[in-house]
């Protein structure tokens, strides 16, 4: 029988001890990381695990998703839309899992730090990359999720109500 390498045994133990908390906190209810009597909140504190178990929560029927848009000749133009394959200006960063935490930021109404700093880096890249626009606007919009029926039958969420909305002209901003 072949020997295995000692990472072999390191991640197997790894498992095991994982298995062994994630069983006992499941016994126990899902943890509060916050609570220092909570299983849970050694696990995270030694382990480097900060899941705050938001898997166990209600699904929302809300959803929202940022938009970002160029005005020329006084039309406005998509040229990103979150989750669109056809809209996807700066898309391979935005997508990127590093930035989805921050795009998830971006949609929270009440975190309006993220927003502040996020348009105009944005403008500075829209304007760079699209010299025929005047103005950019960045917005997010929300949408409901129906029934799986009705949201088969319309091919997905219709986005209606806006929710935060940002328009930044190039006279705005400084130049290069």
């Amino acid at each position: 029988m072949p020997s295995r390498p000692l990472s072999h045994h390191l991640i197997a133990a790894f498992v095991v001890a994982h298995v062994v908390v994630v069983v006992a906190t499941a016994l126990g209810g899902p943890p509060n990381l916050r609570d220092p009597d909570s299983p849970g909140e050694y696990y995270g504190r030694y382990l480097g695990v900060t899941q705050r178990w938001f898997m166990f929560n209600r699904v929302t029927a809300g959803t929202t998703r940022v938009e970002i848009a160029i005005r020329v000749d006084g039309a406005w133009r998509d040229v990103y839309v979150e989750r669109s394959p056809d809209l996807d200006w700066n898309a391979r960063a935005f997508d990127h899992y590093r930035w989805r935490e921050y795009m998830n930021n971006l949609r929270i109404t009440k975190r309006r730090a993220a927003w502040d700093r996020f348009i105009p880096w944005v403008a500075d890249r829209v304007f760079g990359d699209f010299p025929e626009a005047d103005a950019v606007r960045v917005r997010t919009m929300r949408g409901k999720v129906p029934s799986p029926k009705v949201l088969a039958r319309q091919g997905g969420v219709r986005y209606r109500e806006e929710r935060k909305s940002t328009v930044v002209e190039r006279s705005d901003r400084a130049p290069p």
